[in-house]
């Protein structure tokens, strides 16, 4: 009847254009997706490489506060501990933060291991003088074997770098191979 004919062939290929455009974007986004993740693991081996190949406990400080900003992108990277404790005294001397106990718990939340935080307010009583460059965070907990206290490991991001329900296997890996070094540390009396 002439003004209401549809043309159904045209209907379609529009629909199915957009579902090809629809599934372009979705593989390119896998593809971008597992660059970064490619490029964050490497990141990682890189990091856990330069602490494992420190040999003394000021090497060790040192790959921590200025190697890993390098290795791992953050704007600041950082090692803590609680109180008085075992530790040598020249890894503690040289790790940037000293925590009363308790802090650290109150920080990570004591029953957790990682904490990650996207919007830091930090008045520089966990970064230091980095603290007004961090916008996120990432907070480990350390339980070095061999001493009675309790270590922090804080990386500062730049941007919104680090948020909660992010994958922390990665770091929590880093933390786990930083223990066994201050654990090296402690042993040969380096």
């Amino acid at each position: 009847s002439g003004d209401g004919v549809a043309d159904m062939q045209k209907f379609m290929l529009e629909q199915l254009r957009g579902e090809i455009n629809n599934l372009r974007e979705c593989a390119q986004d896998v593809i971008e997706t597992s660059r970064s993740n490619m490029s964050i693991q490497t990141r990682t081996h890189t990091a856990v490489l330069a602490l494992l190949s420190a040999t003394s406990s000021e090497q060790l400080i040192n790959v921590v506060n200025k190697d890993f900003p390098l290795l791992l992108d953050v704007k600041v990277a950082i090692i803590g501990f609680e109180g008085t404790c075992s530790l040598e005294t020249n890894l503690q001397q040289n790790a940037v933060t000293n925590y009363l106990p308790g802090e650290i718990d109150q920080l990570i939340g004591a029953d957790k291991e990682v904490s990650l935080v996207k919007n830091m307010r930090d008045d520089g009583s966990i970064f230091g003088a980095g603290a007004e460059f961090v916008h996120s965070a990432v907070l480990v907990r350390l339980r070095p074997m061999l001493c009675n206290c309790t270590g922090l490991l804080a990386l500062g991001g730049r941007g919104s770098d680090f948020y909660p329900g992010q994958g922390t296997e990665l770091i929590s890996f880093i933390a786990r191979v930083l223990e066994r070094c201050i654990d090296r540390c402690m042993q040969t009396g380096n």
